[in-house]
């Protein structure tokens, strides 16, 4: 790995961050300066939001910021809910069926696949939604720069660090507060 510098965060470098992540109050992913995270900038970041908070600043550099869900986990889009029969599973998935469970499955009238969770069963009625559950919601964030180097010839090649700290990849964890809002299908309209 290469060694830390007085870098600026800037394309093909590391960021170590100590930052936490919180939606109205419930710190959902805190990183320390003895847990930090780190991610190559402009090519990993947790949320775009947050590189763009830091971009061009180096270590030492504070942030407090509000995250707009357009920056942080996208909008809601109601054409990423499906509303299925559970006869339209497998029938050896069928009785595997509970809130959480993932599959993959065509976006409606895209052609394009995309995991979806279930999000509700009601008798044969199975809700569920492409959408990230922190959809729609702002994300304040707050922390410090740590330190920033230049990222090394195989991190290039992998497109993320490498390192102890390199913990992007399921960031929100599954007790992030969520609402569900009513869905189509129990509205009676699709």
């Amino acid at each position: 790995m290469s060694a830390e510098c007085s870098c600026l965060a800037l394309q093909n470098t590391v960021v170590r961050l100590g930052v936490e992540f919180s939606i109205g109050g419930f710190t959902f992913k805190r990183f320390t300066v003895n847990s930090p995270l780190d991610y190559l900038h402009r090519i990993e970041a947790p949320i775009l939001g947050l590189a763009q908070a830091i971009d061009g600043k180096s270590a030492g550099f504070s942030f407090q910021q509000k995250i707009a869900p357009k920056f942080a986990f996208g909008e809601v889009d109601p054409a990423l809910d499906l509303c299925m029969s559970i006869g339209q599973f497998p029938t050896g998935v069928r009785s595997s069926l509970k809130v959480g469970f993932q599959f993959e499955s065509e976006i409606p009238n895209s052609g394009k696949l995309r995991q979806f969770s279930v999000v509700r069963i009601a008798g044969s009625t199975v809700l569920a939604t492409g959408n990230h559950p922190l959809a729609g919601k702002v994300v304040d964030i707050a922390g410090a720069i740590l330190s920033v180097r230049h990222a090394d010839e195989l991190e290039l090649q992998h497109q993320h660090a490498h390192g102890p700290f390199t913990r992007v990849h399921g960031i929100i964890p599954s007790q992030a507060p969520t609402k569900l809002q009513q869905h189509p299908c129990e509205t009676g309209s699709e």
